[in-house]
Order: C-alpha cells, then structure tokens, then sequence
C-alpha cells in the first residue's frame, strides 16, 4: 500500500460518522436498519458514507 491510499484510509476513517459504521460493523454483518440504529444515521446519510466505504472496497 503506497503513502496516497495510506491516507486516504485516514481521511475515510476519519469522518466520525464512517468510524461509528466501522465500529458497528465490527462484531458482525449487519442490515443497514442495524447499522442506522446503532450510529443514529439517518438512512439517506448512511447510505453516502455506505457509498464512500464502498468505493474504497471496505
């Protein structure tokens, strides 16, 4: 992994909401009702920080 995706990873995860998904996603594979729930996203927001995780290969 080269410095350039290295600190794309840090800029993704550094966006409180995408950390929380992150952190929810952890234990296990979840809805994305699940992960709304337990990050207090609403779904249209979710579903862009989804995208961005997306986009990454996450």
């Amino acid at each position: 992994m080269n410095l350039d995706e290295q600190i794309d990873i840090f800029k993704a995860i550094g966006h409180p909401v995408r950390f929380r998904v992150l952190q929810s996603l952890s234990d296990s594979e979840k809805s994305v009702g699940e992960i709304e729930e337990d990050t207090k996203v609403s779904q249209p927001g979710l579903s862009q920080h989804l995208r961005s995780c997306a986009k990454r290969n996450w």
